[in-house]
């Protein structure tokens, strides 16, 4: 899944609602909860970015990687934001893996951030806040979205996305 904001939408917490298929066990990345020190998801809690990030629950592993959209051999990082904020992008990083600027942690114009997931999920929800760690956005922001590497879709951007995609 390769997610993308359109119009200026900063999206920065992502914290979803995975099912697995089959066995309709249901999962949920809290990458807010990741960034605020919950280290139970198999990577280091707090605040920084990396070239990817492998967070695993349950059984279920999803990789963020993020890269410039219009260039997609341009790697960015994905990035965990404190203080209730959560996962987003970040165009470089300092000799201590935080952003620089400090500002550049959301997803912005012409960042994708992508997830990949171990094995076929239904995504049930993912919870976005916008740049200021908030729950409000433009009436007319909106985001990109691609399944599997397919066309890209655009949504409203809003608090709550509940369109279950597969």
């Amino acid at each position: 899944m390769k997610i993308r904001p359109k119009a200026f939408a900063a999206m920065l917490a992502l914290s979803g609602t995975f099912s697995t298929g089959a066995e309709a066990a249901i999962v949920t990345f809290d990458f807010a909860a990741i960034a605020d020190g919950d280290a139970s998801y198999g990577v280091p809690a707090g605040e920084y970015g990396a070239t990817s990030m492998t967070f695993t629950k349950d059984g279920l592993s999803v990789t963020a990687t993020a890269h410039r959209a219009s260039d997609p051999d341009t790697a960015f990082h994905p990035y965990l934001d404190e203080n209730h904020a959560g996962l987003g992008v970040c165009k470089e990083l300092n000799y201590s893996d935080h952003c620089t600027p400090a500002s550049d942690d959301n997803v912005t114009d012409d960042e994708s951030l992508v997830l990949r997931f171990d094995r076929a999920v239904t995504i049930e929800s993912i919870r976005f806040r916008n740049g200021r760690h908030g729950r409000k956005f433009a009436h007319d922001a909106s985001f990109w979205l691609s399944i599997d590497g397919g066309a890209d879709s655009t949504y409203a951007l809003a608090r709550l996305f509940d369109t279950p995609l597969t």
